[in-house]
């Protein structure tokens, strides 16, 4: 597996991409928030993905989410990091964005690479 941190400077670039290539793709999504008391409060949620955004300080991710039939968002404050995790043969598998105290990882159910996904099967 590969880890790519994505600079700062290319978030939004990088999110216009991504939501592109993977919108609609299934996903589980897994929220970690650490407490000042040092517990450790953990979400999970399955469904389709419908975007990525870095806006106001903050990066929301909006999922449909396939138990309540509703879009859902996790949002992480200050974002510090984000990382995309990927195959050896560079497909996109997951991403991760870290704040100060929050991360959520955004795992792909089915990834594949890109070029099979816009039916130009190399």
């Amino acid at each position: 597996m590969k880890r790519r941190e994505i600079a700062r400077e290319e978030w939004q670039e990088f999110f216009d991409s991504f939501n592109g290539q993977h919108e609609g793709w299934l996903v589980g999504v897994e929220r970690f928030d650490e407490f000042l008391d040092e517990s450790v409060e953990t979400r999970h949620r399955d469904g389709a993905l419908r975007g990525v955004q870095s806006e106001d300080g903050a990066i929301a991710l909006a999922v449909d989410d396939r138990t309540s039939g509703h879009l859902e968002t996790e949002a992480i404050q200050s974002p510090q990091r984000i990382v995309l995790e990927q195959s050896e043969d560079e497909v996109d598998v997951g991403l991760e964005i870290d704040g100060a105290q929050s991360c959520i990882i955004l795992r792909f159910r089915n990834p594949m690479p890109a070029v099979m996904v816009d039916g130009v099967a190399g």
